[in-house]
């Protein structure tokens, strides 16, 4: 009768193991989702970083592209400095918006 006793022991003890080892790997997959949601929010603000400077430096080499935004300023923009600065940010904001998806 004793070893009656020891075996149900032993497959609760196998069970509680069991439980334990899914409780764990949830927890890590838990804690892997979260590490990726980081590393991939991380990349994107850092893309977004180089697509600022990337324009901001074109701006700055863009002899027309810097006159028609001192003319914006002046509120003298002439109608083709108007067309480049709204085709201008527009592909900014579309890039902008296909590296945000």
């Amino acid at each position: 009768m004793n070893m009656d006793t020891t075996k149900p022991t032993w497959k609760g003890s196998i069970e509680l193991l069991g439980i334990l080892a899914v409780i764990g790997s949830l927890v890590f997959v838990a804690l892997e989702i979260r590490q990726n949601t980081n590393a991939v929010r991380s990349a994107t603000f850092q893309a977004i970083a180089e697509l600022s400077y990337d324009s901001t430096m074109y701006v700055v080499e863009s002899a027309d592209l810097r006159e028609a935004w001192r003319a914006s300023h002046s509120n003298r923009l002439s109608e083709d400095q108007r067309d480049q600065l709204d085709a201008f940010y527009s592909a900014l904001m579309r890039i902008h918006q296909i590296r945000l998806v």
